[in-house]
């Protein structure tokens, strides 16, 4: 999603409906804006995927926010947090 702002429902209307023929497919989803709590939708925990927090070491904006991460683990998810720092990388084996 990448700075894509996914709070409210007209936001989030927006994203299911341009997303609706694929939804159900989804497996792997980008938390918007390095995990901002602003750009953050709890609509998002629902979804049964797995979840990418790109954020730098040190950022001065504390990215991602506790908010976004505490949602995420109440609701049984593991999200990702993906730095400059090469022992955070993320692979996924996709298998079709």
């Amino acid at each position: 999603m990448g700075d894509y702002d996914a709070s409210g429902n007209y936001k989030w209307k927006s994203l299911t409906d341009a997303y609706k023929e694929y939804w159900d497919s989804i497996g792997c989803v980008q938390i918007p804006h390095h995990g901002s709590q602003y750009n953050y939708n709890k609509e998002l925990s629902k979804i049964d995927a797995y979840f990418i927090i790109s954020a730098g070491i040190n950022n001065r904006y504390h990215h991602p926010h506790n908010v976004v991460i505490k949602d995420l683990l109440f609701n049984g998810r593991v999200p990702f947090i993906v730095s400059e720092n090469k022992s955070s990388e993320v692979h996924l084996l996709i298998e079709i």
